[in-house]
């Protein structure tokens, strides 16, 4: 019995030792081994399982972030994707869908005596069909590919803002307290990230525009401009060393772990402009963790905070117009005129806010 214990111990290790043979040592030289020590490198230790930008991946996304874009809008949301087709740039449209109370009906027909004057069926197209029918060539194309979304969706994949929604000054501002916005309006990393963490095939860059930003030029000399000054930043942005002041409305909407981990006070804290920015997928993929383990603020904060925090790479959006600012306001006489000019300082540059 014993030399058939003997026997069976050596058989097995045999077999073993073939196995080894013939798939090959899992060595840091091996295909094996240099596709673990990228993961890892790439990976921080609580990063989701995500690999790093392969060649198969492509060089950049462009999302532009609507909830009701004008016509304009769509005019130029159609023209950035025929400008970039032949680049490699994948152009979305990134819908919040979410449900927003319509004005109360006027008494004024009342008051006339007269009965209300009854619309037309077209007048109740969704933003959604909408933007499906204006885009409808570049969509058939390929050249444009729409993400919808709502507040629901944003709090099933980041539970923290159910609680972030009832944040005290959060519901004090204007828009909350009428109940005329959503989430999405002030927490831009999520809803980017809702998109984003379900791409089959994530981009090594996004970019992000809102659906108010006007570029006076072809969006292919932008992106080759920021490629050469900025290189691969995880991050570019307006405003990389900003810091809010004590009267900033939303110093305060953060979560309890935001605070924990960065503080909440304005020597911690960095504010930017985010009508345009870039995101490296490292960058995007550390905010989304980030998010998971309730860790989130408004976003004008977030993500310049936690880039500067954890050292990311941060570089300043270049080329920027006057105006680009939140209370920006360029008509449509003026950015006619903007485009037709020949003056140097206004070619090729961002301007915000297109408000027509």
């Amino acid at each position: 019995m014993r030399d058939a214990g003997v026997l069976l111990t050596c058989l097995a290790k045999a077999k073993t030792a073939a196995l080894r043979r013939r798939r090959g040592p899992k060595t840091a030289h091996s295909p094996q081994g240099q596709k673990m020590a990228s993961i890892l490198q790439y990976m921080r230790t609580d990063s989701p399982a995500t690999v790093p930008p392969a060649d198969t991946n492509d060089a950049h996304a462009l999302v532009f972030r609507c909830h009701d874009p004008t016509p304009a809008a769509l005019r130029r949301i159609g023209e950035a994707a025929d400008q970039l087709q032949a680049c490699r740039v994948a152009v979305w449209v990134s819908l919040d869908t979410t449900h927003i109370p319509e004005e109360p009906p006027s008494l004024l027909p009342i008051l006339q005596h007269s009965p209300p004057r009854k619309k037309r069926r077209s007048e109740h197209r969704t933003p959604a069909q909408k933007v499906r029918r204006a885009l409808s060539r570049q969509i058939a194309s390929g050249a444009v590919q729409i993400h919808e979304y709502d507040e629901n969706d944003m709090i099933r994949t980041y539970p923290v803002l159910r609680d972030l929604k009832r944040n005290a000054r959060l519901q004090e501002s204007v828009e909350f307290s009428r109940g005329t916005h959503s989430l999405a309006w002030g927490l831009h990393a999520e809803a980017l990230n809702v998109w984003y963490q379900h791409l089959e095939r994530k981009p090594a860059f996004v970019w992000c525009f809102e659906d108010d930003v006007g570029f006076s030029g072809s969006l292919e000399t932008l992106l080759d401009i920021v490629r050469r000054d900025c290189g691969d930043a995880d991050l570019i942005t307006a405003d990389v060393k900003l810091r809010p002041s004590e009267a900033w409305w939303w110093l305060e909407v953060h979560s309890t772990a935001f605070a924990e981990r960065y503080g909440n006070d304005v020597h911690n804290i960095y504010v930017s402009r985010e009508h345009v920015q870039r995101f490296s997928m490292r960058f995007l993929d550390r905010l989304h963790v980030l998010s998971l383990q309730r860790v989130t603020c408004w976003s004008e904060a977030l993500v310049p905070t936690i880039a500067h925090a954890e050292n990311f790479g941060v570089a300043e959006l270049p080329r920027l117009g006057t105006p680009f600012a939140h209370d920006g306001r360029v008509t449509a006489q003026e950015w006619a005129h903007i485009i037709a000019s020949n003056a140097g300082r206004r070619a090729d540059r961002l301007y915000h806010a297109l408000k027509f």
